[in-house]
């Protein structure tokens, strides 16, 4: 408006100009991520409400969904083996219900959880004869483990690198013969140490204790050659 005594000497027309509206911020309140146990991926269990967000206007409300990622997909401990917990990022999507999703923003939070090592069992276990040495040592020892992350999981294929390991020894180091003095596939051994190893191990317990005892050993007959005397 004009209010000098000339101002009727002049007009001024409406003029048209513009102007931001962002998104208000909103934050949530009452977040939880499930623990898990492993499972080869990083996908997050997450509980989240849409009546625990915070900053909406006039008594709107929104829907809300949510995803969750751990920062990896392995088992952390710390020093002393115990599980502890992991970052989980937590993505958030809003939607529209008496108020319009457009009109706010929700930035990402960082949660946390445990994951879990998978039990895993022994499923067999093979091992080589011998031919007799007059020693108990044993080789060719085959482990194999039953529970393993295998196949498609999410989406994706997954083999995870993991293998039994341990030591063994018969229980004596004779050829076990039967009465019509075949050799027999009978002889007492004992394996010690037993542990998983591989890039996922540790990903891994296995149950059942780390010794294992049998009595299906075979132990062949050393071949040997008689001098021919002239």
């Amino acid at each position: 408006m004009l209010f000098r005594s000339d101002a009727s000497n002049y007009s001024i027309s409406n003029q048209t100009t513009s102007a931001n509206i962002t998104p208000k911020t909103l934050t949530i309140t009452g977040v939880t991520v499930a623990d898990k146990v492993y499972d080869s991926n990083t996908v997050a269990s997450v509980t989240a409400q849409a009546a625990n967000l915070v900053g909406l206007v006039g008594g709107e409300t929104l829907t809300l969904s949510t995803a969750g990622t751990f920062e990896d997909k392995n088992v952390s401990v710390n020093g002393g083996g115990t599980v502890i917990n992991k970052s989980v990022t937590v993505t958030y999507t809003l939607g529209d219900s008496t108020g319009l999703a457009a009109n706010y923003s929700l930035a990402n939070t960082t949660e946390s959880a445990k994951i879990s090592p998978k039990t895993i069992t022994i499923s067999g276990i093979s091992i080589s004869a011998k031919t007799y040495d007059g020693t108990t040592s044993m080789s060719g020892l085959t482990i194999s483990l039953s529970g393993l992350m295998t196949g498609t999981v999410n989406g994706s294929s997954v083999t995870d690198s993991v293998t039994g390991t341990g030591s063994g020894a018969f229980g004596q180091p004779n050829v076990s013969r039967a009465v019509n003095n075949s050799v027999m596939s009978d002889v007492a051994f004992t394996l010690s140490g037993l542990q998983l190893s591989g890039t996922d191990a540790a990903n891994y317990y296995l149950v059942g204790g780390t010794s294992f005892s049998g009595t299906n050993g075979q132990i062949n007959p050393a071949n040997i050659t008689a001098d021919r005397k002239s």
